[in-house]
C-alpha cells in the first residue's frame, strides 16, 4: 500500500497490465475484434493499424524497435527511458514512438512488443521479428 501511495504521489498510477505516467497511458485492451493501447490499435475485422491519427492497412507495418535512454553526463537513481519505435512503409507517417517512461518500463514495453506483433499476425499482416 506504500508503495501504490509513493507512486501516486510521483504522478504514477496503475492502470489495466501497465504503468501509465499522469494518466497520459490508455489502458491496454483487447477482445475479439482488436487490440488497442494508448495511440495504437489493431483491428483484426477492419484488417488495418492505427498509429496515432494514421489508419494503415497491417500489410504497412514493417516492424518493432525498442530505445532505452539514459543521461550520459549525469548519472540517474531511476532506470533509463524505453520508447517503442513502430516502423511502417508509409511516406506520410514512416515511424511511431511509444513511450513507456522509466519504472517497469522494459517489462511493459516486452509486453506490449509482444501483444503487438501477435495482433499484427492475426489481422493477417506479415510475422514481425
Amino acid at each position: 500500500m506504500a508503495l501504490q501511495s509513493f507512486l501516486r504521489a510521483c504522478g504514477l498510477a496503475a492502470k489495466g497490465d501497465l504503468w501509465s505516467l499522469n494518466g497520459k497511458t490508455a489502458v491496454f485492451n483487447k477482445d475479439e475484434n482488436g487490440f488497442r493501447h494508448g495511440s495504437v490499435e489493431v483491428s483484426y475485422t477492419r484488417r488495418n493499424v492505427r498509429l496515432g491519427t494514421s489508419y494503415l492497412p497491417v500489410s504497412a507495418v514493417r516492424g518493432i524497435d525498442w530505445d532505452s535512454r539514459k543521461a550520459q553526463r549525469v548519472p540517474l537513481p531511476w532506470p533509463p527511458r524505453v520508447k517503442l519505435t513502430i516502423t511502417t512503409n508509409s511516406v506520410n507517417h514512416p515511424k511511431h514512438e511509444v513511450d513507456f517512461g522509466h519504472f517497469g518500463a522494459r517489462e511493459n514495453a516486452e509486453q506490449f512488443a509482444q501483444r503487438f506483433k501477435t495482433a499484427i499476425e492475426k489481422a493477417g499482416g506479415a510475422a514481425l521479428s
